[in-house]
């Protein structure tokens, strides 16, 4: 059922209704509507056309996680040499009360940001 309120909550996002993503998706409107009821799911080529329409990961449609990005560049540079995947190990090989500082550092630095001279 959390495929089918994430594709439901996806599409008011962009302002569309089931019809207009039925026509991008080039199904039916009641095809669209049983998805988001959770009477049938997207089959693979479909989830894929959604993840694409939408910016998000199948994991993320799937209910597997609750981070939208789709991290299909694992080795994309953050910054410098950095990329989202040394992000991603240092913040795993933390425990959890430094995960949760770091979170609230990450919090901090967007309502005060940093700035450059």
């Amino acid at each position: 059922m959390v495929t089918g309120k994430r594709i439901a909550m996806l599409r008011k996002e962009k302002g569309w209704g089931q019809k207009n993503l039925a026509s991008l998706l080039k199904v039916s409107v009641s095809t669209v509507s049983n998805y988001e009821q959770g009477v049938h799911l997207p089959d693979l080529p479909m989830l894929c056309r959604l993840t694409e329409l939408f910016g998000v990961s199948a994991d993320y449609l799937l209910g597997i996680t609750d981070c939208r990005r789709n991290m299909r560049e694992p080795e994309e540079c953050m910054v410098g040499e950095y990329s989202f995947k040394d992000f991603d190990d240092i913040v795993v090989s933390m425990d959890k009360s430094k995960r949760n500082s770091l979170v609230q550092y990450a919090k901090y630095l967007l309502q005060n940001p940093i700035s450059e001279k």
